[in-house]
């Protein structure tokens, strides 16, 4: 379990390096993380007006991501999802506000979201991960894409792996652009 975000693995966090000051704290010199978001109470941003004229968030600090006070706009691919999969539909949103922007379709099993711990290092790695873990689309799913046949993709950041905290089975995801 990661020591940052509850579900990512502190191996696999990768910071952004567009931005220099967080959006809801204005702290500088601090990891900041991609993160497509709404202010919910502009008192708590380091600049309310600011704030409350303009809610949206792109970048934020860790602190920020799991203070509670913002969240994610983009819910598409987590909707069917969290009613289908979790355990607690109200941790379970909790809980997705404060994952950073690292993923859109993130696996639930056991009832919560399963940790981020990475993308495939290699071609090797990859054809690994198609064969141990298991696929998820909004679900546990049948591959669209066979990496052995196919070759590799144009990017190996298309592929997230996560790993259960409770059960311990392994998903991947196929984010094809």
């Amino acid at each position: 379990m990661g020591t940052v975000f509850k579900c990512v693995a502190d191996s696999a966090l990768n910071p952004t390096d567009m931005a220099d000051q967080c959006h809801q704290c204005a702290r500088t010199n601090v990891p900041l993380y991609d993160y497509l978001g709404t202010v919910l109470n502009p008192a708590l941003a380091a600049d309310p007006k600011l704030a409350e004229e303009y809610p949206d968030v792109y970048f934020l600090c860790a602190t920020c991501i799991n203070s509670g006070n913002v969240a994610r706009s983009s819910t598409e691919t987590v909707q069917d999802t969290i009613p289908r999969f979790s355990a607690d539909e109200k941790a379970a949103w909790d809980d997705f506000n404060r994952l950073p922007g690292l993923q859109s379709d993130w696996p639930l099993c056991c009832g919560t979201f399963t940790e981020f711990v990475g993308i495939p290092a290699t071609m090797d790695d990859l054809l690994q991960v198609q064969k141990d873990y298991r696929y998820w689309d909004a679900g546990p799913a049948e591959p669209f894409r066979n990496f052995a046949e196919e070759g590799e993709p144009e990017y190996l950041g298309e592929i997230s792996k996560f790993c259960c905290k409770r059960c311990g089975v392994r998903y991947y995801t196929d984010d094809f652009t």
